[in-house]
């Protein structure tokens, strides 16, 4: 008998379809994570101690998610005011001129 266990014998000991636990395994609350092929595309397996403690309830809990914090910024510099009429007349007949 092997010391590990992959997703089909957890997919057996959380009573879920094996596709279900596929998708999902990573999701489900305190599960220790496997020692090794916890990557994408790789076959991820637990020590079969440590997911017996886990069904025995022995892990602790996980610890809550501390809450995005902002982050302090520099204060904005104000912005100008606009400046006073800068047309340029050749620029203005230019656009009459046109129909704009």
């Amino acid at each position: 008998m092997s010391d590990t266990e992959n997703l089909s014998d957890l997919a057996i000991r959380l009573n879920m379809s094996m596709s279900w636990t596929q998708k999902h395994w990573r999701e489900v609350p305190g599960l220790p994570a496997p020692f090794i092929g916890a990557g994408k595309h790789e076959r991820p397996r637990w020590r079969r101690a440590d997911l017996d403690r886990y069904f025995r309830g022995d892990l602790p809990a996980p610890a809550p998610e501390a809450r995005p914090q902002a982050l302090a910024t520099a204060p904005r510099p104000p912005v100008p005011a606009p400046a006073a009429n800068t047309e340029d007349p050749a620029l203005t007949a230019l656009l009459r001129a046109a129909g704009g």
